[in-house]
C-alpha cells in the first residue's frame, strides 16, 4: 500500500481517487494511523428500495445543467425586468 500524508494527498487529490478508482491501495498517514481509501457504492434511501445514486457515466457539463437558469433570465431582461438585487452586493453597499 502506498501512503501519502494528508498535504500530498489534497494536493494530487484528483489523480489519487483515480489510482483509488482502478484499485490501487492508497493510505493517508495521519498521526501513526493510515487510513485507507476505497470505492464505495453510494445509496439513497426512499420509502420502499435502496436506489443506487452514484454512477459511473460523466455528470452533464455546467452549461446544461444551467440551461434553464440561463434561459429564463434571458427572458426576463427581454421583458425589461430588473435581476434580482444580490445579498452580498446590498450588505457590501451598506458597509461603505
Amino acid at each position: 500500500m502506498k501512503t501519502l500524508s494528508p498535504t500530498k494527498a489534497r494536493q494530487n487529490l484528483t489523480a489519487v481517487l483515480d489510482k483509488v478508482k482502478r484499485g490501487e491501495d492508497i493510505g493517508i498517514l495521519h498521526n501513526g494511523t493510515v487510513y485507507g481509501l476505497r470505492v464505495v457504492a453510494v445509496y439513497s434511501q426512499d420509502q420502499t428500495t435502496l436506489t443506487p445514486v452514484a454512477s459511473d457515466e460523466a455528470a452533464p457539463p455546467w452549461s446544461e445543467i444551467m440551461a434553464p437558469v440561463f434561459k429564463a433570465g434571458r427572458a426576463a431582461r427581454a421583458r425589461g425586468a430588473k435581476p434580482d438585487p444580490n445579498p452580498i452586493l446590498e450588505e457590501r453597499k451598506r458597509r461603505r
